[in-house]
């Protein structure tokens, strides 16, 4: 998942949450995962040579359903360049959101610090 499924960042990252008391519930989310691994075996990351010459992409999103033990949602981040995938992150936001708006606009100005970090 680390270098080439950038598919599974977040649902690794849920999952490994738990690795020193996992539950019934997680052994049915590490089983889901596999399910889909095997379904999308022909999935993958391409490259094509002169698409979208340099043009730096990054695509953002938040997923507002808390995590229960910190309160805190997931920020994921996907950066292109020249529609070939540079990197992607998929990690906890740092403050907890009383809003989905505010998940947003946290998730907004993190993907905003990346491309000024990239540039």
């Amino acid at each position: 998942m680390v270098s080439t499924r950038p598919d599974l960042a977040n649902a690794v990252g849920v999952v490994v949450r738990s690795l020193e008391n996992p539950t019934v519930d997680d052994f049915s989310k590490v089983k889901r995962i596999f399910q889909y691994l095997k379904g999308a075996q022909d999935l993958g990351i391409s490259y094509q040579k002169g698409q979208n010459k340099g043009y730096l992409t990054c695509y953002s999103d938040a997923d507002p359903e808390k995590d229960v033990t910190t309160g805190r949602s997931t920020t994921d981040i996907v950066r292109l360049y020249s529609s070939g995938v540079l990197s992607w992150i998929s990690q906890r936001q740092v403050s907890v959101a009383i809003s989905i708006t505010e998940v947003e606009i946290i998730s907004d100005s993190e993907v905003t610090q990346e491309i000024v970090w990239l540039k």
